[in-house]
């Protein structure tokens, strides 16, 4: 019972810790205003797990990558530059 647990919530994890690395390797700058384009898309067809999911890889960029912006006005820009309404 617990062993699946640990093993579901292990896999989550490298998942959301890959596709932070991923972003990271793409262009640092702008990792973090990806996944948060990635989290809108996930809510904006009601996908809750995956934009859980992509919240977490945003918090992985922050933690891991220095040279990330954080700026949440330009993740906001972003988010509208994909097309997808940010309230």
């Amino acid at each position: 019972m617990f062993g699946d647990f640990f093993m579901r919530w292990r896999a989550r994890r490298a998942r959301w810790k890959a596709d932070a690395k991923r972003l990271v390797a793409i262009n640092p700058p702008t990792a973090f205003h990806a996944a948060q384009v990635e989290v809108a898309r996930a809510r904006s067809v009601q996908d809750r797990a995956e934009a859980w999911h992509w919240m977490k890889v945003a918090a992985e960029v922050a933690r891991i990558c220095p040279e990330a912006d954080l700026d949440v006005e330009r993740s906001v820009q972003a988010i509208r530059a994909a097309g997808f309404c940010y309230r």
